[in-house]
């Protein structure tokens, strides 16, 4: 209906929940320099369009032994681990 497109449009026009933009910058400016550290960035994309890739992330959590992806599934995202680790493995 359109009172749920209205609330729709509402929620992605509506500003983010940070109390303090100061830390929503200070977030934002560890991200891009965590794009930095990355070997596929560092090589492929200039420093100045890091930015736009900062802004399209979308930060996920994992819990231990979750699976992500599994073998020969279509991929849907593009997985960087900020801190922790991952195991990966395949089957032949």
């Amino acid at each position: 209906t359109c009172v749920d497109c209205w609330d729709g449009l509402q929620r992605l026009l509506r500003p983010p929940r940070y109390e303090d933009y100061g830390q929503m910058r200070r977030d934002f400016e560890r991200t891009v320099k965590f794009l930095e550290s990355v070997p596929l960035f560092k090589q492929q994309l200039p420093r100045s369009e890091l930015p736009k890739v900062a802004k399209a992330l979308v930060r996920s959590t994992w819990n231990p032994e979750q699976v992500l992806v599994k073998q020969g599934e279509v991929g849907k995202a593009f997985f960087l681990i900020r801190s922790g680790e991952a195991l990966v493995s395949t089957h032949h």
